[in-house]
């Protein structure tokens, strides 16, 4: 069964239960964590298949083919189909999929990534969200700042929307800088927010809604943001940490626990009380502006969790899922 398909099986499961149930690989253990659901509301657009990627072949990126292809390899065209609800946004849904996992790549997963090359590099990805003919020094940060010119170019208009994306995307850049830093177990949980990309995904979401949330909605908004940031990072840091267990130098939730058991416990019983506090902060009216973003946080929520139990790229840290 491809990855589409196992994402389809388990997203129907996923609305007729309390919790999906998911053993992972941790080393010499393999642990059991359940994940709360509550997919009320959430839906896919109703496609076959997603969309072709190739954001770096339209802007024709001086980009390697093994690095490409490992882009290909991740299953993030599903990412982005399962995280979106409207088909007038997939395309540059999937495109901002290459956009972030291009950056990871130089960044996270490159074991040359030290301090001083991360700081350069953001120092230069942040110069050209205050002036976007800026040109940098490192080919890598100029690809990078190509597609971002492409994924605003394609999203909608309004000028208050594109300012708040760039807010949003400074503070992904930053986490990225403190990510390489020697970091206290609450230190790292405040920067995971960042690092995990979602606070400029939920706002490119919902510029498509080509509404403008009041002042009074901004700080609800703010929490449901935060929310979905961390139920999405706890996603990824429990099926990822079999990846990340024996790179000590990588920023890891799993490194601050004494066991495998003492983790996946921590891990569920977070994660349960992000899902019910995230539920509780529904908007009544559904024709607000603030019951539209909480919808777009939710879409990430229930389409992240979907896709890091049944995407390629865990499938050997991920022991089973029950029914898929």
């Amino acid at each position: 069964m491809d990855t589409l398909s196992r994402a389809a099986a388990l997203t129907q499961i996923a609305k007729e239960t309390e919790f999906l149930r998911s053993e992972i690989a941790l080393g010499d253990a393999d642990v059991r964590i359940k994940w709360k659901t509550d997919f009320r509301g959430y839906e896919v657009p109703q496609r076959k298949l997603p969309q072709p990627q190739g954001i770096i072949d339209e802007l024709n990126l001086n980009v390697p083919k093994e690095l490409s292809s490992h882009l290909r390899k991740g299953d993030f065209d599903v990412l982005a189909y399962q995280t979106c609800d409207t088909l007038d946004q997939l395309q540059n849904c999937q495109d901002r999929m290459d956009w972030f996992f291009y950056i990871d790549i130089f960044v996270d997963e490159s074991k040359t990534a030290s301090l001083a090359s991360v700081s350069a590099a953001v120092k230069d990805l942040k110069a050209w969200l205050k002036d976007e003919g800026f040109v940098s020094q490192i080919e890598w940060v100029n690809n990078a700042n190509k597609m971002l010119s492409q994924l605003f170019a394609d999203a909608p208009p309004l000028p208050e929307s594109r300012q708040l994306v760039k807010e949003n995307i400074a503070i992904y850049y930053n986490s990225l800088v403190n990510e390489k830093l020697q970091l206290s177990f609450s230190e790292y949980l405040r920067n995971r927010l960042g690092t995990i990309g979602a606070y400029p995904e939920v706002e490119f979401c919902f510029a498509y809604q080509n509404k403008l949330l009041t002042r009074t909605e901004l700080e609800a908004a703010e929490s449901m943001k935060q929310l979905m940031a961390w139920a999405t990072a706890l996603q990824n840091d429990a099926t990822s940490a079999a990846k990340e267990r024996e790179e000590e130098d990588h920023a890891s939730l799993y490194h601050y626990f004494e066991s495998p058991e003492e983790f996946a416990s921590f891990v569920e019983k977070a994660y349960s009380r992000a899902i019910d506090t995230f539920m509780a902060l529904r908007p009544e009216d559904p024709t607000t502006a603030l019951h539209d973003y909480w919808h777009c946080c939710q879409q990430w929520i229930c389409g992240s969790l979907v896709w890091h139990l049944t995407t390629k790229r865990y499938r050997e840290c991920i022991r089973s899922v029950e029914g898929v």
